[in-house]
């Protein structure tokens, strides 16, 4: 690509060779925008450079490309800033253009053409003898391998042109005698390691007045700069330290009159030239890390302001500049020297009252002073020896006002503290104790006597969580147990603090096992766990904070895990809520590092997160917005009269979906079709997503651009009005059966929700299976025939339900297995009773007696294990099923459901509820979060039934998923504030049947074997074999077996046809049989082609025909046979009959 004003209009336009093909003009427009894309040169080969300039002599920039697999080179002219004229041949052999270029080398005023070959080493140069007439190419230069970088300039002051070359371990440049003649090569740079260099940079980096160099590679190495005396005479500085480079290009980026450098790796960075050609500190341009690995916050230039800190990979220390109200400035490479820092500590080391640094690199721990400005200084080496560091703290252990620090290690295992002498020195360590393997070590104020204990972990399998009390002079006692887990290799972090308002501290620790909370009893006593936060987490950072300024302290918390990092809200009680998901974007989804501080100043605490656990890395912050006076409200209603106003008596839309764009969440409007969305100041866009085209927009605005400021803090009127394009009816019905114990009475829900455009009357019946009994309903049926019940329905609101709920007697233990079907018919009828449209649904399964009454149910239920549907399946129905098992009514039921990544999250849809819901809403992180707020749920005891509920929705796949695609559903029941009920996990494997086959293969004598499957008919020559419905064929007559197999995804496949044409099938007289599988490693199964006899003997010989295994059998055909006592070899398996052998075969036992 390359940037000229082409068409002479005083902008810049771009040159595109786009695919190594053509060649595309993309006009400017004037104001940085660009007209679409015009071809200047078709296809005329793999264009590999491309160079712009006056090559004809009519100050029209014209066009140099090379072709690098037809050894050719052309100028194209530029006829008239519009066009390209017939290409001129430069060169058309003998070797591939690799490195093309133009300058006056002759110094004769005009531009000549110099380039590199692959196939003939050397730089070749064709010179112009008139305007766009090029002279044969000659050798400038000899080269022995390939050459990889050409550049010229005045490197020797004598008024012409030299040029710098790179190559295979050497960097070199060659001098012009002024009449483009070089000499002799002068080796600027040799490496013995055998590193490449593809390019130089070539620039007065000493103020000097003469050009220096710095030769570079792609191979990430740090590159040497060159300085020259005038006289091309070169000094080698070495290498710049930290600088990892793939590119490398000089500039005066800071306008102070020197030339500074800009690098690419990963990121773009920029090093600042003190003018003497000493390159300092670095700062980011732009780019990405490969890895966060751990973040902080403090104000590091005593502004005032928060800025954050990070250890990136391979950036070393960052630091992103707080401007205020929660904007940054770029990223600033403070250490870009630091391999691989692995933990970021900050505080106040040196007593000087701005924030230093502790860098953590496995075996070593280094402090690093703040000058008071946010830039760094090297401090001391703390440790520097064989251990690993797998944790650090740092706080005052001795009570002496300055920072220590207190380590655990391994190798040799032990906790270590470290006493600061006040001015940032640490002395010698002294051992705290010897522990197996120590994973992490905490300081906090565990038994509340205000001196910092020693939280830590050790050991593995079990592994013991202890503390150890502080006698406030840095001094620890015994180790105290108040945890163990058998998970090994556990990475704690712990913090203590008054949770329940008692006066006593709790401790809170992280592990493999969740987030777990120890209420303290007094004394640094503790009762036993209970799990806030019972899934996987490691390496986790925890704190205690009142996120929303009730004077409680909550629970925020992010691991290395792959989870979102999370807060759980305390009621005062010491009993936490549901843990939900911070939002900020990529950060926040998968963050690993987690710092709670007023980013944005505002006087509550926000949350800074690291993301090194999925890419895009990242860094970034969410705001808080509890107690936030910033919302945006408005209704969805149908506009009967369509005059854009919401009338009396006009009905609303309930559980449409509401999109607020950059809240990055999706609102459903509630039963009375409002919504309110919580938000931060700024400019958003709001737009509704209905399910479907039936409705046209009457208000005037498909979308609002709520501008929210601190003097317009609520945004309302926000009203979108629809009325009915078409009159169409349509209803989902559903039957949901709470759970019970056989032969109990239980809950069942009948609803029918109205998910059209008319307000439907009709009836609606049940007809029960004989193992259910009726008892009572609300409302009472209005007819009974046998088993079939009917109620009527009338009006149906939109979106809207009607829902009745049944007392059902369960089927009894006696029948437990057997299958049944429930049925339930819903009708639109007319207003003269006449029936419109029919809507039914099924409830069916088998009879189980055992139950959990707190589940997650999907329709299709799919086949097997596997839950396996069709490929072309559109959507999915889920249901959640809760009950309040507990002793006291649930005030508030809350339902949190990760919804799969495979899942349409546009076109989720409401079908049916027990209770009406007071809020439906998506997160960023894709939680459906459903609230029922004042449910006042009874307890099981007061009421078996009432105490249950469920909500049942639907949702879309999204198109273009694979054959063996999973989609996994797990949710999350929050009663009150107590710890989540968590349901089973619903599996649903998308499958292709066309995409699975089956086969027939010999097995043993005389046998056939199929695809492994669940189900199987043989056929032969096409027609059924019916007593042949095994996986194993033993035949006994020609011809073209197949078999119809029913696999474990449900697929019914039918096999390749096998041809059998022996020429004479012996009269089987004896049974047959064969093992499977063999070889077999651990056991294996003996399948007979007839029942054996009471007596019959099979046995088991080893090679030297000693009997090994004897079983008398009778009775049956198949037969497990294990490996216990057999090593690898041949065995012989023979079946006795009276004491004479019958039948045999080989069998191989191996590994």
């Amino acid at each position: 690509m390359e940037a000229t004003d082409f068409d002479q209009d005083g902008d810049m336009d771009l040159l595109v060779a786009e695919n190594y093909t053509r060649l595309f003009l993309y006009a400017n427009n004037g104001d940085g925008s660009f007209q679409p894309a015009v071809v200047l040169m078709p296809a005329l080969g793999d264009l590999r450079d491309l160079v712009v300039a006056d090559l004809t002599g009519d100050d029209l920039p014209d066009v140099l490309m090379s072709n690098y697999w037809g050894d050719s080179l052309w100028v194209m002219p530029n006829v008239n800033g519009t066009t390209l004229g017939p290409r001129i041949t430069v060169n058309s052999g003998p070797g591939s253009v690799s490195e093309l270029h133009v300058d006056d080398l002759d110094a004769d005023g005009d531009l000549d053409v110099f380039f590199s070959s692959y196939e003939v080493a050397g730089c070749h140069w064709s010179e112009q003898t008139a305007p766009g007439i090029f002279a044969p190419p000659v050798i400038l230069f000899p080269f022995v391998g390939e050459l990889l970088g050409i550049s010229t300039a005045d490197l020797d002051a004598d008024g012409d042109l030299d040029i710098l070359a790179g190559g295979y371990r050497r960097s070199f440049w060659y001098a012009n005698d002024g009449d483009g003649q070089f000499g002799v090569a002068d080796t600027l740079q040799f490496t013995p390691a055998g590193s490449s260099f593809y390019g130089h940079v070539v620039a007065d980096l000493d103020s000097d007045g003469d050009l220096d160099v710095i030769p570079f590679g792609y191979e990430s190495s740090s590159p040497d700069l060159f300085l020259n005396d005038g006289a091309g005479n070169f000094t080698d500085m070495g290498p710049m330290v930290g600088a990892q480079v793939y590119q490398l290009a000089a500039a005066d980026m800071d306008s102070d009159g020197d030339q500074d450098l800009v690098q690419t790796t990963l990121s773009a960075i920029w090093w600042t030239n003190d003018g003497t050609g000493d390159m300092g500190g670095s700062t980011f341009l732009a780019g990405g890390a490969s890895a966060v690995l751990s973040v902080q916050a403090a104000d590091m230039n005593g502004d005032g302001e928060m800025d954050v800190l990070a250890t990136v990979y391979p950036d070393g220390l960052s630091v992103w500049m707080g401007l205020g109200g929660g904007a940054f400035g770029g990223q600033i490479a403070l250490l870009d020297s630091i391999a691989y820092p692995k933990d970021l500590v900050v505080g106040d080391v040196d007593g000087d009252g701005d924030s230093d640094v502790i860098l953590v690199q496995n075996a070593t721990v280094r402090t690093f002073m703040n000058t008071g400005n946010g830039l760094l200084t090297i401090g001391q080496t703390v440790i520097d020896n064989a251990a690993t560091i797998t944790g650090l703290d740092l706080d005052d252990v001795d009570g002496d006002g300055d920072l220590d620090m207190i380590t655990s290690e391994y190798n040799p295992s032990q906790i270590r503290r470290w006493m600061n002498n006040g001015s940032g020195i640490f002395s010698a360590p002294s051992q705290v104790v010897v522990v197996a393997s120590p994973a992490n070590v905490d300081l906090c104020d565990v038994d509340g006597d205000g001196d910092l204990d020693a939280v830590f972990n050790y050991g593995s399998s079990p592994t013991l969580f202890v503390w150890m009390a502080n006698d406030g002079s840095g001094q620890f006692g015994t180790p105290q147990e108040f945890f163990t887990t058998t998970s090994s290799g556990v990475k704690s972090s712990s913090i203590a603090f008054d949770a329940d308002g008692d006066g006593i501290n709790e401790l809170v620790s992280s592990s493999w096992a969740g987030v777990w909370l120890f209420q303290g009893l007094g004394g640094g006593t503790f009762a036993s766990g209970v799990p806030i936060f019972p899934n996987y987490m490691d390496e986790t950072d925890l704190f205690a904070i009142d996120l929303n300024s009730d004077g409680y302290l909550d629970l925020a918390f992010a691991d290395k895990g792959g989870n979102p990092a999370r807060y759980c809200m305390n009621d005062g009680t010491g009993v936490f809520g549901a843990p939900a998901p911070f939002d900020a974007g990529l950060a926040g989804e998968r963050a690993s590092e987690l710092v709670i501080t007023d980013v944005d100043s505002d006087g509550d605490l926000d949350a800074v997160m690291g993301n090194m656990n999925t890419s895009p890395f990242s860094v970034g912050w969410s705001e808080n917005f509890f107690n936030s006076p910033y919302h945006i409200d408005g209704v969805i209603f149908h506009d009967e009269n369509a005059d854009g106003l919401q009338d009396p008596g006009e009905l609303p839309l309930p559980f449409v979906q509401i999109s607020v764009v950059p809240v990055a969440s999706v609102a459903l409007t509630d039963p009375s079709g409002a919504y309110t969305v919580p938000c931060d100041t700024g400019l958003f866009n709001v737009t509704v997503n209905l399910p479907n085209a039936w409705w046209g927009l009457t208000t005037d605005s498909t979308t609002y651009h709520p501008q929210i400021t601190a003097l317009n803090p609520v945004s309302i009127g926000n009203d979108f009005g629809y009325d009915i394009l078409l009159d169409t009816n349509l209803l989902a019905v559903t039957i949901v059966g709470a759970q019970g114990p056989c032969g109990d009475t239980t809950a069942v829900w009948l609803n029918v929700m109205n998910l059209g455009t008319t307000n439907p009357s009709g009836t609606i019946c049940l007809t029960l299976d004989t193992l259910y009994t009726f008892v009572s309903s609300f409302p009472s049926p209005f007819s009974i025939s046998g088993s079939t019940y009917c109620w009527e329905f009338d009006t149906l609101g939109f979106y809207s339900q009607t829902s009745l709920m049944l007392e059902l007697v369960l089927p009894p233990t006696s029948s437990m297995g057997s299958s049944f079907i429930n049925s339930v018919v819903a009708v639109v009828e007319d207003d003269l009773g006449l029936p419109l449209d029919t809507f039914a649904y099924a409830w069916s399964g088998t009879v189980s007696c055992s139950y959990d009454p707190n589940d997650k149910q999907v329709y299709p239920i799919g086949y097997g294990e596997a839950g396996a549907v069709a490929l072309s399946t559109r959507h999915l129905d889920y249901t959640i099923r809760f009950q309040n098992t507990g002793n006291a009514p649930a005030i508030d039921v809350v339902l949190s459901d990760l919804l799969d990544e495979s899942l349409d999250l546009s076109t989720l849809q409401v079908l049916g509820y027990s209770h009406a819901p007071t809020q439906v809403s998506i997160g960023a992180d894709r939680e459906l979060v459903v609230r029922f707020d004042g449910i006042q749920l009874p307890d099981s005891g007061a009421s078996f039934m009432d105490s249950q509920g469920f909500f049942r929705f639907r949702i879309d796949l999204l198109p273009g998923r694979s054959h063996l695609t999973e989609i996994r559903n797990t949710a999350h029941i929050f009663f009150d504030l107590n710890p989540a009920v968590i349901t089973n996990t619903t599996l649903t494997t998308l499958v292709d049947c066309d995409l699975i086959g089956a086969a027939i293969s010999p097995e043993g004598w005389q046998a056939l074997l199929a695809t492994e499957g669940d189900a199987y008919q043989w056929y032969l020559d096409g027609v059924v074999l019916p007593d042949e419905t095994g996986q194993l064929l033993f035949f006994d007559a020609n011809g073209s077996y197949t078999c119809l197999v029913k696999t474990n995804l449900g697929c019914e496949v039918v096999s390749d046809p096998y041809v059998v044409s022996a020429t004479a099938l012996p009269d089987i007289q004896r049974p047959r049989f064969v093992l499977m599988p063999n070889p077999m490693s651990s056991a294996a199964r003996l399948v007979f082609s007839e029942t054996l006899e009471a007596g019959d003997l099979i046995e088991v010989l080893d090679p030297q025909g000693k009997r090994v295994r004897s079983m008398t059998v009778g009775g049956g055909d198949q037969f497990d046979l294990d490996r216990r006592g057999m090593e690898n070899g041949v065995y012989l398996v023979r079946l006795l009959r009276n004491g004479l052998t019958v039948t045999s075969l080989r069998m191989v036992v191996m590994d």
